[in-house]
């Protein structure tokens, strides 16, 4: 009997996308609260920080499709309500070979 070698062995190889930067997926304000859904290639640090916003860091030990980043409002941004402000978001990766990345998206505080 005549067997093919691709009915023998099924292979599953995880190829990492490498090039790619930090890409903000979603955001939602609420209260006085800005939540950004977040994107990453590879393992690293992510930032955010904006006019009258905290900056706010965490560490990711791999890459994720949804690392979620809470940024709260400064005290001084409370007074200037409402409020709408442009929010970057950056990366730095764990791999130092790999290039720093960053995205901003504009938010609105009611």
């Amino acid at each position: 009997s005549d067997v093919c070698s691709s009915d023998l062995f099924k292979q599953s190889t995880k190829i990492p996308v490498s090039g790619c930067g930090v890409q903000i997926v979603g955001h939602k304000v609420i209260g006085r609260t800005l939540y950004l859904t977040v994107r990453t290639f590879s393992a690293g640090r992510i930032s955010g920080r904006g006019t009258y916003l905290s900056t706010v860091y965490r560490h990711l030990s791999k890459a994720t499709g949804a690392a979620t980043l809470k940024v709260p409002l400064t005290t001084a941004g409370r007074r200037h309500r409402p409020l709408t402000t442009r929010v970057r978001v950056g990366f730095v990766p764990s791999n130092r070979k790999q290039a720093h990345s960053s995205a901003s998206v504009k938010v609105h505080f009611r």
